[in-house]
């Protein structure tokens, strides 16, 4: 329902994506041997596969199609011999599907995009938890290896200097960054209010450095459970009842059965669908600024 609420059908008139266009999703990694995600992943041309050497020289070694920050190695997935939340797991690859699932294979889901390079950026553990120290090095990581949007579907109430620094950098680079603004029982908060990081950060700044997402639902209400604001959320897109690519793994009874799963809801839902149409617009106007993204999607 989400592709027909925002009008991808005649986006795709105009067009339907471009493989020079980078998302790096920050999150707990993805599954990327999917069928529907293996086409569009982002590969790092100039390092060898499984040598152990850092061929390109950027710092990482074996980072192929991105780097883990949580168990430090270029295999940007979970994690299977160590506890897990079962749905913090598939959280990357729902994510990843959103934005760029392929959509000529006749199966499976459409992504936003049929043509962009999707980058496996593992910062969540298998409970989804992290710190700002991973995500700075993660940002960092995206940045260096040319991404055009970053997609952050995580939440926090902690203000930290070095990761507003790393988002301004991120910013000021060109780089489109895209965050949930994070749900809450009883209506939501107003983040306003009560700032929730990092889609508030940079908002008492000279410049906008992040789109802050909040959710809505089939009607173009806010979602019940969506925090809300009139500084830190600047736009709001679908998260609910959401169906995407998931994890899946043969080897990992837990995971093994299914390729696609439905009724997802949250905030984290709705920045991929912006993360996304941001991508489209890379791909049509590869010169366009940050804050022009911002303005146009508004």
């Amino acid at each position: 329902w989400y592709l027909t609420k925002i009008k991808t059908p005649q986006a795709w008139e105009i067009t339907t994506g471009d493989s020079n266009v980078i998302v790096a999703v920050l999150d707990t990694g993805f599954d990327l041997d999917h069928p529907d995600l293996a086409r569009n992943i982002w590969t790092n041309v100039g390092e060898v596969a499984g040598d152990g050497i850092d061929n390109d020289a950027n710092g990482f070694i074996d980072d192929i199609h991105g780097y883990d920050f949580v168990s430090q190695d270029g295999e940007p997935i979970p994690d299977k011999n160590v506890s897990f939340d079962e749905e913090a797991v598939p959280h990357g690859t729902l994510i990843a599907g959103i934005i760029g699932a392929t959509t000529t294979n006749s199966e499976g889901i459409a992504g936003i995009n049929w043509n962009v390079r999707l980058m496996s950026v593992r910062i969540l553990d298998n409970q989804g938890t992290g710190n700002s120290k991973g995500a700075i090095a993660a940002i960092d990581y995206a940045v260096k290896n040319n991404a055009d949007v970053i997609n952050l579907s995580f939440t926090g109430f902690n203000i930290d200097d070095d990761f507003r620094l790393a988002l301004k950098r991120a910013f000021e680079s060109g780089v489109v960054v895209v965050a949930a603004v994070g749900n809450a029982k009883d209506g939501g908060i107003n983040v306003d209010e009560t700032p929730i990081y990092p889609a508030c950060h940079g908002e008492n700044e000279s410049e906008d450095w992040v789109i802050g997402v909040a959710s809505s639902d089939k009607n173009d209400v806010k979602s019940e459970f969506s925090n809300y604001g009139s500084l830190c959320t600047d736009v709001a897109a679908p998260g609910e009842d959401i169906l995407s690519a998931t994890y899946q793994d043969d080897s990992w009874s837990s995971f093994k059965e299914f390729f696609y799963a439905g009724g997802w809801s949250g905030t984290s839902l709705a920045v991929p669908m912006v993360a996304g149409a941001a991508a489209l617009l890379k791909a049509q106007f590869p010169m366009i600024r940050p804050d022009e993204v911002e303005s146009v999607l508004r």
